[in-house]
């Protein structure tokens, strides 16, 4: 295997001298990640070496450690749940329970939808919902978009699309993504979902380009319709000629074995030839049509398409391969379009070989003229196979009625017979052919295939000018290989950058195909998670003209890291939890978001708990998946990853349930976390109490009667709990959306009963408690979050370097900005310094009233 080993001789001494270098844990891991990494490279190697039976050409691949530094890390449960890459429900079943809510009322139509979802194994909570009323089982999400699958037409229109097909992407993110054109570009779509970048500099590149595309819809149409004029599997004119068949033991010998026929191997150069030479064409055409562009990275791109070297090799290839030179599928026009793809004159050798290969084949032809003209079978064809070489096909009919007619020749001659003997005779001509034929075989009652002396030599002849004619054009082509590796960088690099732009024109049909407004998200190197009438792109894609999806807003600071969600089931906290998920990568992607405004600080990670279901492999309990999966979220989070938790501690017991939701709830409070944690624990709410940091909003729904229409809006829990005091809203939601799913009418009023009396007796606890509280602990709560909230400005406006106040002072003085912002911080801290004494004067007081 021919690989080109320096560079992973300088990835082995990167990775031996980082863990000689250092002396702490981080010098460890560095070098224990270095050495895995190009570990997993030399085994894939191996594996195509050994298993696949291929190899490298030299000079064309290189090896180097990168690592996830400029890319946010999705772990493999996050992928699933928030169907990244697939759906994870069925689409038919979601449109019938769509269908089965708007046509139903009230009551009805939550039984309606929840039974219909658990007929077609549709997860609860991803039913639509009528614009008319709002009915149980939606979700809180966008407008509706347009789908993955586009017609090139209806692509090169940029209009949305009447109705996404069932393809395997559609439902997922990737499909309302992927409009792209080339197998390269599907791929880096695939790979930068699952690896969203967190440099801001690239990224901003990236929103320019796509900026100037949605603002010049004429450019960006015309590249569409050139990018759809390439071969979509661009991606092998530098992969079949950078890899090569490779003799090894086990499978990969017999796939070696079978790569050493030359007419294989002529077949493999010739069409990666050809590949390369169509890419080169269209290059030119496409850098031109992008002369005014403004954004850099479009800059960089046409740069990179129009570059001189990349026409000579064009020049080089043609200079080589004939025009005219194709695939086909058919075997004896594809064998000559082999022999004929390299000029003529590039080589003496061949065009006597190639003639001497014409010669034969017009012979073959010619002999089969004469055989029709000397037996009289007008129906008489050639053809051609790789094992038989050219053979002569008699249909049966004919063969027939000249045997029949070489029967009553012969009994003419003999003067007569009797009747028995005639037809006898007949009877036996029937099935004789003339006598210069050699059966070969018979294709059923229709036809049958022969040969004769004289066609066996002269398809012994055109093997071996075939066969010189094929070594002869395999050098040729080789030597125009050779030539073409010495520039693998430049090609893989070309074929990169047709990859990006593929990309940043599917993100262009996306967005121009969608309903409702996408904004252009604003990139912080130290800021909050702010989302303004964001919507969910997955639901917003069914594009169902009774289906509306609400916008809800998001804002997560350094002040308040966690954010509590409630609500009753089927209200839509897990489908807010994936929306702002889906916005952030969609963001951190370099794409538009379907919201009004939005503004983040990429994130390092994503992590997510969503979803509960036991593992019978390894003998495990729902529950216990569910640590597993706590356990490993909290080792790998950091303060800037965002976390997304549904329903911690459901699958034991309550008391269980709550004690390890909150002691989870203050790790991460501490770590720094931006976490969204979706729960039915009333006890968790009491966080917001406790911690400034932690705040708490609830999924509105409305109560008319006996039916519960969910509003899909989020608010905070101070104003829920308003509306519950005056009467408007339910806490006994579970108990109604049981009796409208079936259960008896005198089993849900027990339940509402027992339900009471606990409310009741947990109610007069609460009251016991406060009164039993001094005043100055109820205020305490209030002066610790208020200190906690000017500490956050504080430290945030230190770590950025200036205050709101002084920004501008800072931007137009210089230095007298600067000494401005100092003297801000100075008279900050002593006000942070009074309320702290406050405070702690408060909590002296408390303490000596007992001994008063």
């Amino acid at each position: 295997m021919a690989v080109d080993s320096s560079c992973g001789d300088r990835g082995t001494a990167a990775a031996a001298g980082s863990g000689s270098a250092s002396s702490g844990a981080a010098g460890r891991v560095l070098a224990k990640s270095h050495y895995l990494a190009f570990g997993a490279a030399g085994a894939l190697l191996q594996h195509v070496r050994k298993h696949l039976g291929l190899a490298m050409a030299p000079r064309a691949l290189q090896v180097e450690f990168d690592g996830v530094k400029h890319h946010m890390t999705i772990d493999r449960d996050a992928v699933v749940s928030l169907e990244l890459l697939a759906p994870t429900r069925s689409r038919a079943a979601l449109q019938t329970a769509i269908a089965s809510s708007a046509s139903a009322n009230g009551a009805a139509a939550a039984a309606a939808a929840v039974l219909q979802a658990a007929l077609q194994d549709t997860p609860l909570g991803t039913q639509g919902t009528a614009a008319s009323r709002p009915i149980a089982g939606t979700q809180a999400g966008g407008h509706a978009t347009s789908a993955s699958a586009h017609s090139r037409s209806r692509r090169a229109s940029c209009k949305p699309a009447a109705a996404p097909s069932s393809s395997k992407g559609s439902g997922s993110l990737f499909g309302f993504l992927n409009h792209t054109a080339t197998a390269c570009g599907a791929r880096l779509l695939r790979t930068n979902l699952l690896q969203p970048l967190t440099d801001i500099t690239t990224l901003e590149l990236r929103l320019d380009s796509l900026q100037e595309l949605l603002e010049s819809p004429h450019l960006t149409l015309e590249l569409i319709s050139l990018i759809d004029t390439l071969p979509k599997n661009l991606d092998k004119a530098c992969s079949n000629l950078a890899v090569r068949p490779g003799g090894n033991a086990g499978a990969g010998a017999a796939a070696a074995a079978s790569c050493k026929d030359p007419s294989a191997q002529l077949g493999r150069l010739v069409s990666s030839v050809i590949l390369l030479r169509d890419v080169l064409r269209c290059l030119p055409v496409m850098a031109d049509s992008m002369a005014w562009v403004d954004s850099e990275l479009l800059k960089a791109i046409r740069a990179n398409l129009g570059q001189e070297e990349l026409q000579h090799l064009l020049q080089e290839t043609e200079a080589v391969l004939d025009d005219d030179a194709q695939a086909s599928k058919t075997q004896f026009v594809n064998k000559v379009q082999q022999c004929f793809a390299v000029r003529a004159q590039v080589d003496s050798f061949l065009d006597i070989s190639r003639a001497t290969f014409t010669r034969l084949t017009e012979a073959i032809h010619e002999l089969a003229a004469q055989y029709r003209a000397s037996t009289g079978i007008a129906g008489l064809k050639v053809q051609y196979s790789s094992t038989k070489g050219f053979y002569l096909v008699v249909p049966e009919q004919q063969s027939r009625q000249q045997a029949a007619a070489t029967s009553m020749h012969g009994r003419s001659q003999a003067g007569g017979g009797s009747a028995a003997t005639a037809a006898a005779a007949a009877a036996a001509a029937a099935t004789q052919l003339p006598k210069a034929f050699l059966v070969l075989e018979k294709r059923g009652r229709n036809s049958t295939c022969v040969t004769t002396h004289e066609l066996n030599a002269l398809n012994s002849r055109l093997r071996d000018a075939t066969a010189d004619c094929v070594m002869l054009t395999v050098q040729v082509l080789e030597q125009l290989v050779s030539k073409l590796l010495l520039h693998m960088p430049l090609l893989q690099r070309t074929l990169d950058n047709v990859a990006l732009l593929d990309v940043l024109l599917s993100f262009f049909q996306a967005v121009t195909g969608s309903d409702g407004d996408f904004c252009r998200p604003v990139l912080t190197s130290a800021g909050p998670l702010a989302i303004t009438k964001g919507r969910h792109p997955l639901l917003a894609a069914l594009r169902d003209p009774d289906f509306e999806v609400r916008p809800n807003d998001t804002f997560v600071t350094p002040c308040a890291t966690l954010h509590l969600l409630t609500g009753p089931n089927m209200s839509g906290k897990s489908t807010y939890l994936k929306q702002v998920a889906l916005l952030v990568v969609l963001a951190q992607v370099g794409c538009y978001v379907p919201a009004s405004f939005m503004s983040l600080s990429p994130y390092v990670s994503l992590h997510t708990r969503i979803g509960t279901s036991d593992s019978i492999e390894s003998n495990a309990s729902s529950f216990m998946v569910e640590m597993a999966d706590m356990a490993r979220l909290m080792a790998r989070a950091g303060p800037r990853s965002l976390v997304l938790i549904d329903e911690l501690g459901r699958a034991t017991s309550t008391a269980d349930g709550v004690a390890l939701s909150w002691a989870m709830a203050e790790y991460l409070l501490a770590l720094g976390s931006h976490v969204l944690l979706a729960t039915h624990f009333r006890q968790l709410e009491e966080l917001a109490a406790v911690y400034p940091s932690c705040k708490l909003w609830r999924m509105q729904v409305e109560l008319q009667g006996d039916d519960i229409h969910y509003t899909r809006t989020i608010a905070p829990a101070a104003a829920a709990a308003a509306d519950a005091q005056d009467g408007s809203a339910c806490s006994h939601y579970g108990i109604r959306l049981a009796r409208t799913a079936g259960l008896p009418e005198h089993i849900t009023d027990r339940a509402l009963q027992v339900a009471q009396r606990l409310e009741a007796k947990q109610q007069q606890q609460r009251l016991q408690q406060q009164q039993a509280q001094p005043v100055s602990e109820r205020c305490l709560g209030q002066v610790y979050s208020l200190v906690h909230k000017l500490g956050c400005v504080a430290r945030q406006a230190a770590a950025e370097g200036l205050l709101p106040d002084a920004a501008g002072a800072a931007d137009t003085n210089g230095m007298e900005g600067a000494v401005a912002v100092a003297a801000a911080l100075k008279r900050c801290v002593p006000l942070l310094v009074g309320l702290k004494h406050e405070a702690e004067k408060l909590v002296l007081q408390a303490a000596k009233q007992p001994l008063a």
